[in-house]
């Protein structure tokens, strides 16, 4: 498609919000420090965008579409049938029928989850769309091309938004990939023999390593860093 493309690296919601109201095709944003709000409830589109990510809009008079390259936003959005809104991540695709809901793309995962009203997560073409209604989340793992569902309290979805994270049981490996996204530029491994432990906590989003620090006295864990400049979390012996 025709059209030009524009990078914005510190845009504020307010100013992202309004050009998703009369986006150019192909227009790039990225926002790479804290994540930005938007106390404003007249644009129908995104509310924040979180720390690390880029996205990129293409809106024509039938269809709106938002490409997440990597990243995290939540998008408030009414049903529109003449204009539907989707959002790309890769080959992953979300359809929207007049929700709030949240998407984050990250190393490892993809994963939506919805406030209120409905979205239809396609995180494989070739397969069929699951239907996620408010309080839901679907997590699909790359490498095991995997979906999980899961039912969410109203205050879990795009709790990023507050500063601060809570999470119950969830499995390292993913709480990291999640973690990976406020320490831009580092590489973690997770070890296969810690991956599935479950651990519960808080994450400040503007102090990522307070976590790290923390988790040897979490788990039976220990983090390593490597000669690579990774960061290696593997059992404690």
């Amino acid at each position: 498609m025709g059209g030009h493309s524009r990078e914005n690296h510190t845009p504020s919601l307010l100013y992202l919000t309004n050009r998703f109201e009369r986006a150019s095709c192909g227009e790039t944003f990225t926002h790479n420090i804290a994540p930005i709000l938007s106390t404003s409830k007249r644009s129908p589109h995104a509310r924040a965008v979180n720390a690390n990510t880029r996205l990129r809009v293409d809106f024509t008079a039938h269809q709106r579409t938002v490409h997440l390259d990597q990243g995290q936003l939540y998008i408030e959005v009414a049903a529109d049938k003449e204009r539907p809104l989707f959002v790309q991540a890769g080959e992953a695709n979300v359809r929207v029928v007049g929700t709030g809901f949240d998407v984050r793309r990250s190393q490892q995962q993809l994963v939506v989850s919805v406030a209120h009203g409905q979205v239809a997560f396609d995180p494989d073409p070739k397969a069929q769309a699951t239907l996620l209604g408010a309080q839901q989340r679907a997590t699909y793992n790359y490498a095991k091309g995997t979906l999980q569902q899961q039912t969410l309290n109203a205050s879990e979805v795009a709790d990023w938004r507050s500063g601060h994270l809570s999470f119950r049981n969830r499995e390292l490996a993913s709480l990291i990939d999640e973690l990976s996204l406020y320490r831009p530029g580092a590489s973690f491994q997770v070890d296969n023999a810690v991956a599935q432990l479950k651990v519960s906590g808080n994450l400040d989003v503007n102090d990522p390593d307070a976590l790290l620090n923390a988790l040897p006295a979490l788990l039976p864990v220990k983090t390593v860093a490597l000669a690579d400049g990774k960061v290696r979390i593997e059992a404690r012996k």
